[in-house]
């Protein structure tokens, strides 16, 4: 799959297993495609596989 199609399968399966809500898992999947570090105040944007640059204290925490 080319970098710029979002992968809609694997972002309805981590909504549907709760994992992450839809826009977080979109948003992942871009960072992924483009090997993108996500910046986010966000408290539970925890399981995206991405690296998160962040000031709030429950992603610090995790």
């Amino acid at each position: 799959m080319p970098c710029n199609e979002l992968d809609l399968h694997q972002a309805v399966a981590d909504f549907e297993s709760a994992s992450l809500d839809f826009n977080d898992a979109v948003l992942a999947d871009i960072c992924k495609k483009h090997n993108f570090k996500f910046l986010t105040n966000d408290g539970d944007f925890q399981f995206g596989g991405v690296e998160v640059l962040t000031t709030n204290p429950r992603l610090l925490n995790a």
